[in-house]
């Protein structure tokens, strides 16, 4: 049997995951994919009437198939990094973003879809976590936006009954298609009702407030007792920058107080109260200027509730934000936490997409499907935390350096936390010094520290990593 497509179609066929370009003749189990959702095995009856173990495909092995010609497979390098869960989902979502964006060109939309696999505390999540969202981008403003997978789920129910009232209007006579919605899972099926076919646009969202990026806050120096005082960066869910942080981490327990922890382990059981400044930030691009604001959360402070500022307008940023948190009992959780753990503070902003239309004016039709084709030559996108690792790094390191010349850490240890740093580890636990702490202030010991004065002399060292 021979698959072809006629010159100047614009139907999709896909054969083994490749793309048809030119006749070929089929041979036995080769997978044929119709259009964007539409899946058939060819099997050869020549084949199947032999003796002998035949090889089969699922549906979840073509799905497999599409993924790795795409090259985002889960059975190759880049999905296998996160969870089974997260891999599942996406292989759920695959085909339903394909049938979606293929509705958009039928409908001519200006929209695209895409799986973005999101991990770890660049994007905002606990390590070694992962969460599946769907990119929504529109193609006349450019901009984009992660929607979670309920939502996705409602605005393609609709769009799945936009087309199907467009078809029944085209042939003049009802429509006894009903939207495919079979594969979703009853727990996502949230307020689906609410949805109406007759909304002009399902995937129209005129304005929402979405995430611009993460600065992570390494708290390495609070397991010492040290200050932190210095800008983190803020990461998109790829891994850019967007910008900077100024924060400062200050100990604020008085019995504490200009004392340098040689061994965190040794305050496990006791008491830590701490402040959090966030003092300004720093971003280049002017959609942002309108205002931002910050959120963040974690379980071990303030039993786990978010803590948040208001819109502050750009550019200067000015936060002047603080909070006190106290840990009532320390357990060795909590020092992994500091150690090897981080803050994930999320930078926040309304995007509307009136103002991106004012900004950049409305794109030429070409223009349109010229984004559109690069919008959808890249199905899955996973998160970069390459750049969060550098600056793990750096805080390692700022807290190793604090440490030495507070004179509890020696020369060795530097080179210990140097490589420690680099296996993702906290500061190890080699000390120059007696007991568990060293004063730092006052006539009992070295002079005050910083994890931030402490750089200082080792500037051109920090920039390199970083």
């Amino acid at each position: 049997m021979t698959s072809s497509r006629s010159t100047g179609s614009s139907a999709k066929i896909v054969v083994n995951g490749v793309p048809l370009t030119k006749p070929i003749d089929l041979q036995h189990n080769d997978r044929l994919l119709l259009g964007e959702s539409n899946l058939f095995l060819f099997q050869d009856p020549a084949v199947l009437s032999k003796p002998g173990k035949k090889k089969m495909f699922d549906w979840e092995d073509a799905q497999h198939e599409l993924l790795q010609k795409q090259g985002a497979s889960s059975r190759s390098t880049g999905l296998e990094v996160i969870s089974e869960e997260s891999r599942e989902q996406v292989t759920l979502l695959l085909p339903m973003v394909n049938e979606c964006n293929a509705i958009f060109q039928m409908l001519d939309l200006h929209h695209t879809v895409s799986i973005a696999v999101l991990s770890g505390p660049v994007a905002g999540l606990e390590p070694d976590t992962s969460d599946v969202r769907v990119k929504l981008k529109n193609l006349d403003t450019n901009n984009s936006l992660l929607m979670n997978r309920n939502s996705f789920f409602q605005r393609r129910f609709a769009l799945q009954k936009k087309l199907a009232l467009k078809e029944e209007k085209e042939n003049e006579r009802p429509s006894t298609a009903a939207p495919d919605h079979r594969a979703v899972l009853m727990e996502d099926l949230v307020a689906i009702e609410e949805m109406t076919a007759e909304e002009e646009d399902p995937f129209h969202i005129a304005e929402q407030e979405v995430t611009v990026g993460c600065g992570s806050l390494f708290l390495s120096s609070l397991a010492y007792n040290l200050p932190y005082d210095d800008s983190i960066q803020i990461l998109d869910y790829k891994g850019r920058s967007e910008g900077k942080l100024l924060v400062k981490v200050e100990p604020t327990s008085e019995k504490d107080s200009g004392v340098v922890v040689s061994d965190p382990r040794s305050r496990i059981g006791n008491s830590i109260q701490f402040k959090i400044t966030i003092e300004s930030a720093d971003l280049s691009k002017p959609k942002f200027a309108a205002g931002i604001r910050l959120k963040f959360q974690s379980k071990f402070l303030n039993n786990g509730l978010e803590s948040m500022t208001g819109f502050v307008p750009g550019p200067a940023y000015q936060f002047k934000k603080e909070w006190t948190f106290t840990i009532q009992k320390i357990t060795k959780h909590t020092i992994e936490w500091m150690e090897r753990g981080s803050l994930p503070i999320l930078v926040r902003f309304v995007q509307r997409e009136s103002d991106a239309l004012v900004a950049g004016g409305t794109p030429a039709p070409g223009e349109i499907e010229t984004r559109r084709r690069l919008s959808m030559a890249q199905p899955l996108i996973l998160a970069n935390v390459e750049k969060e690792d550098a600056s793990k790094i750096v805080a390692t390191l700022r807290a190793a350096m604090a440490g030495y010349d507070a004179g509890v850490i020696d020369q060795q240890a530097m080179v210990d936390a140097f490589r420690s740093g680099l296996n993702g580890g906290g500061l190890p636990a080699r000390q120059r010094g007696v007991g568990g702490g060293s004063n730092i202030g006052g006539s009992g010991g070295g002079p005050r520290a910083s994890a931030k004065g402490a750089t200082k002399g080792a500037k051109s060292g920090a920039c390199v990593i970083c």
